[in-house]
């Protein structure tokens, strides 16, 4: 696959468990346009969050849900979210499956219930 791109950055929750992370971490660092391949959670070890935290995966502009999971134990984890296809004559929601397009967009990943100040590495693959 040519052209993947992956955004990274460092997400820390505050004293109720929750924050969110931008990616990229300004607009001005020019917006996501492509395809989600994947996100990918980093375990930050003795400071990672806390089992049972929640985190969603939304764009900025638009607000598109592209992910939503609780995580029950706490350790590196991949994801590679797609969304159902139509049927190109009536729009009836298929058993197939493809991928979100994301154009000219930041992305915000949402962690809820992480812990007190508990930190996590994201990774975001797009293509």
């Amino acid at each position: 696959m040519a052209n993947v791109r992956k955004y990274t950055g460092t997400l820390t929750v505050d004293a109720s468990g929750d924050g969110t992370l931008t990616l990229p971490s300004s607009a001005s660092d020019g917006n996501i346009s492509g395809v989600l391949l994947s996100i990918r959670h980093i375990d930050a070890g003795a400071s990672n969050y806390d089992d049972g935290f929640d985190f969603t995966v939304t764009t900025v502009e638009s607000g598109k849900a592209l992910y939503a999971e609780t995580i029950t134990t706490t350790t590196d984890f991949e994801r590679q979210p797609n969304v159902p296809t139509h049927a190109d004559t009536d729009g009836t929601v298929g058993t197939a499956e493809d991928q979100h397009v994301i154009a000219n967009e930041q992305i915000v990943i949402t962690v809820a219930s992480g812990g007190n100040a508990k930190t996590g590495s994201w990774e975001v693959y797009i293509g």
